[in-house]
């Protein structure tokens, strides 16, 4: 979903959020890349990512398969993983599943988008991250939660608007303060955001 709609006194955005606006459909970039951000915040220790989606964080005894990959695909070939079918563009899962003697948590979305969702999702729920609209609280852990975990969501509303209340200010922001708005919008899963750009009453 990527359009605009401007009216005589507004304008509508239906968009992505920032990190994925200039990328493929089909790319799980920005979720893998949110997660090691945070991830290394949290822990304060290295983390590395392979070609194929599967991350580990240094002192974190499991592996993290974000998005669609082999290691996906082999759980749920071994009959470990059971991923549902109408997760949608938004939805996702979010499971920590055993594999032998390894432990793996799964974020997969329905989308691209839906696994970047579940990446905000896992941070929030199980790292206790706060996305909040004056800056973020991230704490520090020794290691990240890869035990009980369980969440299938998709949002009851495909359309999910954002309406701004600062409109007489953010005619002057930047690109950096729009970017920081969208990606706010985003980590609190909107999808639309609104505000009246009456140009006539400045």
């Amino acid at each position: 979903m990527n359009a605009l709609v401007v009216t005589v006194t507004g304008l509508m955005a239906f968009f992505p959020p920032t990190a994925l606006a200039e990328l493929p459909s089909s790319s799980t970039t920005p979720a893998r890349t949110e997660f090691q951000k945070y991830a290394r915040q949290i822990v304060g220790r290295p983390t590395s990512m392979d070609a194929d989606g599967t991350c580990r964080v240094e002192g974190t005894p499991a592996v993290f398969a974000i998005g669609p990959g082999p290691l996906i695909d082999a759980l749920v070939a071994a009959g470990r993983l059971s991923v549902p079918s109408e997760l949608g563009d938004d939805g996702y899962l979010l499971r920590s599943v055993e594999d032998g003697n390894q432990q793996c948590v799964v974020i997969l979305g329905g989308s691209p988008r839906g696994t970047l969702y579940g990446v905000y999702r896992y941070l929030e729920q199980f790292c206790r991250v706060g996305f909040f609209w004056d800056g973020e609280h991230i704490p520090r852990w020794p290691s990240l939660p890869t035990v009980g975990i369980d969440v299938v969501d998709r949002p009851r509303w495909p359309l999910r608007q954002y309406m701004m209340d600062c409109e007489y200010t953010s005619y002057w922001w930047n690109w950096d303060q729009w970017k920081t708005e969208v990606d706010w919008a985003a980590k609190h899963r909107f999808n639309v955001l609104s505000s009246n750009f009456d140009f006539t009453a400045t």
